[in-house]
């Protein structure tokens, strides 16, 4: 009886370890800074119209991969999502900063449009998405750092949606410096041209603004590349200038849940060892 009741002591003492000790571990393992892009995709959607969101695939754009040559800093993540109706996307998202001179090319209505920037003060964000989906539509959703944005040299105001018009150029200050985001007004889908609406909230956002770009899929595979180009009238400094960071909670719910009962957890395993020790007490006087 006397090895019986101290293997189990021992065993108790060793789970109770376990459960004061691993939610603290698990909490600083998953609450390391992350950087992402200033301006970023937070979804892409699915519907049957323009900005119609019937099903929602939210992009997590941490843990991106870095690569740096002598001439350019290259960053990239990727993502592969599955809808409860099995609707797919393969999405993709790079953003390239050089030390030299950039051309990105747009497609318009009478051909294409050559927008060359500086080098170091810009940078070339390109989204690919492949999928599969029953919806003719696809929305891509971003969020800016600030409600104060110009649309093609006008001011956006709380709510407001543009849907004819060949280039969008959204005109922002962040900090010190001022940005322009190039987006397409007309972009290929499967190696057709469809036009680009634009949508803009700069409202209830929490000092953000979001922006989204809608146009029409073809019923069942598609495939499409979403350029834009971020560039300023000053220099950018390497890859810090376009990214604020943030600490992210715990991914898993299971931990989340484990780490908010540990305390539980722990009192109950405290008490269940002082409850055996007093029957080893009394076992141990007989």
């Amino acid at each position: 009886m006397l090895k019986q009741l101290l293997a189990i002591a021992a065993v108790l003492i060793v789970v109770t370890i376990i459960v004061a000790f691993t939610p603290a571990l698990a909490a600083r393992a998953v609450s390391t800074t992350e950087k992402v892009p200033m301006i970023g995709v937070i979804s892409v959607e699915m519907g049957n119209g323009p900005f119609v969101s019937s099903e929602s695939f939210h992009i997590h754009v941490g843990k991106s991969a870095v690569e740096r040559t002598g001439s350019a800093i290259n960053l990239s993540f990727a993502s592969k999502l599955v809808s409860p109706i099995n609707d797919t996307i393969s999405f993709n998202d790079s953003i390239h900063l050089s030390k030299n001179r950039m051309t990105e090319t747009f497609p318009v209505a009478n051909g294409t449009y050559r927008l060359v920037v500086p080098p170091q003060q810009s940078y070339q964000n390109r989204i690919a998405i492949e999928g599969n989906s029953s919806y003719s539509y696809l929305t891509i959703v971003e969020s800016l750092p600030t409600q104060d944005i110009m649309v093609n040299g006008a001011y956006a105001n709380g709510s407001q949606q543009l849907q004819t018009s060949d280039m969008y150029n959204l005109t922002m200050d962040y900090g010190n410096i001022s940005f322009t985001l190039h987006s397409p007004g007309l972009l290929y889908v499967n190696g057709a041209l469809f036009q680009v609406s634009l949508s803009i909230n700069t409202a209830g956002t929490g000092g953000k603004s979001l922006l989204s770009f809608s146009f029409p899929i073809k019923d069942g595979n598609f495939s499409l590349v979403f350029d834009q180009v971020l560039s300023s009238g000053q220099q950018i400094n390497n890859d810090v200038m376009s990214y604020y960071q943030i600490s992210p909670s715990f991914q898993s719910p299971w931990l989340q849940d484990f780490y908010s009962n540990s305390i539980s957890l722990l009192i109950g395993g405290v008490i269940f060892i002082v409850l055996l020790l007093g029957l080893f007490i009394y076992y141990r006087k007989k």
